[in-house]
């Protein structure tokens, strides 16, 4: 994630100390893990059919 790969720079360029982002770090992999799983929960109701949207026709 672009997060992560900030927070790595932030740090390696000396503008967070080591225990901020240690704690943002492990924020960041919650975060991380809850947007997996809401994307798996997404695809398998999507593939169950539970999830149906009808199409408009825009005319492009």
């Amino acid at each position: 994630m672009e997060v992560v790969a900030c927070l790595i720079l932030i740090h390696e360029n000396n503008y967070l100390d080591r225990s901020a982002f240690e704690r943002l770090y492990a924020e960041s992999e919650k975060l991380s893990a809850k947007i997996l799983a809401m994307k798996n929960a997404i695809k398998k109701r999507s593939s169950n059919n539970y999830v149906n949207e009808e199409t408009e026709n825009y005319g492009f």
